[in-house]
C-alpha cells in the first residue's frame, strides 16, 4: 500500500529542522551514506554539517531488490563506508526512532537513484 502523501524532495537540513512536517511522508533525500558496516547507517549532507539523519533499510523483500546495488557497495571490498564515498538520492518513508536515549529522524530506505560509489584518497 502506498503513502497517502506525494513524494517530496527534501534536504537533510529540512528534515532535521522540521521533522514533524515529514513524519510518515515518502521523501527523496540527496545525501552521502555513512555506515560502520554493522548496525549504524546515517545520511549526511555537506551543506548542513550539523544535521544527520539515521537510516535503515526496508525489510520488504519486494522493495529490497531495489537496494541490491547499494548493499553490494556497502559490502565490497569491506563492510561499511570506510575508504568509500557513497552518494545518491535515497527514497523512503521518514519517521523517528529512539537512539541513545533520544529521538532522532530516520529514513526507511526503500529505493536509491543516481547512486555514485567512489573511493576516498588514501
Amino acid at each position: 500500500m502506498g503513502c497517502a502523501f506525494a513524494r517530496e524532495r527534501v534536504s537533510i537540513c529540512e528534515l532535521n529542522h522540521n521533522p514533524d512536517r515529514y513524519l510518515a511522508h515518502e521523501v527523496i533525500v540527496h545525501a552521502q551514506l555513512l555506515s560502520n558496516g554493522v548496525d549504524l547507517v546515517n545520511l549526511v549532507d555537506n551543506h548542513c554539517p550539523d544535521a544527520t539523519e539515521a537510516a535503515r533499510f526496508t525489510t520488504d523483500p519486494a522493495k529490497r531488490a531495489k537496494l541490491a546495488k547499494l548493499e553490494a557497495a556497502l559490502q565490497a571490498p569491506s563492510p561499511g563506508t570506510a575508504g568509500k564515498v557513497i552518494v545518491g538520492d535515497f527514497i523512503g518513508t521518514f519517521s523517528t526512532i529512539s537512539r541513545l536515549a533520544r529521538t532522532v529522524g530516520a529514513l526507511k530506505i526503500e529505493a536509491v537513484e543516481n547512486l555514485d560509489v567512489g573511493h576516498e584518497p588514501p
